[in-house]
């Protein structure tokens, strides 16, 4: 497999050199059933819960037998918190406990964040500065660097090594970027923009998170 290189470019646009992109990072192969089933999970972990009911056992009351077994001519019971019975539990009502079926191996998350930076690579959509950071806190500047980088403005995700100030309000006003640290960026943030703009540290640091662990 060929490995794959990324141009880094300064504020102004212009080449300064070339990042050789992992193979093992960078060129996993597309498996877009596992990426749906981790997509599928992590939306999953969004929902809130709407309703609930109260099972039998959340119930209060019945811990006595109504009446005795036998010899009353009555269908027998045990406990007045039955489903049966009016003020009685709920049998398969919504519940507010989140959903069991909602982790993931840590090797399957791995795994298709590999798969999403290989598509970023691939589609062209993965953009490298070699600083981002402004002497001054100016959304002017922030706005100058994307206009040299990006070739039109789509929805970015701009992922950095460090938030300092001055950066993070140089690009927080931009409506089209959104800012996140390395070490918070997920799955979904990846997914939820057109392109990526980061800095070859950022590069580095996902190349050794997300490298798959020998068994």
């Amino acid at each position: 497999m060929e490995s794959m290189d990324v141009a880094i470019l300064n504020q102004n646009g212009v080449e300064q050199d070339v990042y050789n992109l992992p193979e093992d990072i960078f060129a996993e192969p597309l498996n877009e059933d596992l990426l749906y089933q981790v997509v599928t999970v992590l939306e999953k972990r969004k929902q809130e819960p709407v309703a609930h009911t109260k099972g039998r056992s959340e119930r209060r009351g019945g811990g006595r037998k109504p009446w005795r077994q036998k010899g009353t001519g009555r269908a027998r019971h045990g406990s007045r918190r039955s489903p049966i019975w009016r003020k009685g539990g709920v049998t398969f009502g919504p519940s507010k406990e989140r959903n069991p079926n909602t982790s993931l191996p840590k090797k399957m998350k791995r795994k298709a964040m590999r798969m999403v930076l290989t598509e970023l690579v691939s589609d062209g959509e993965l953009f490298v500065v070699d600083d981002i950071s402004f002497g001054e806190a100016r959304t002017k500047l922030g706005k100058q660097m994307l206009n040299n980088v990006l070739p039109n403005q789509k929805s970015t995700l701009v992922v950095l090594s460090d938030l300092d100030i001055s950066t993070e309000k140089s690009l927080r006003n931009i409506s089209y970027v959104s800012l996140v640290s390395v070490h918070s960026v997920s799955l979904e943030d990846f997914l939820q923009h057109d392109v990526v703009l980061t800095e070859p540290q950022v590069l580095d640091i996902l190349s050794e998170k997300y490298r798959e662990q020998e068994a």
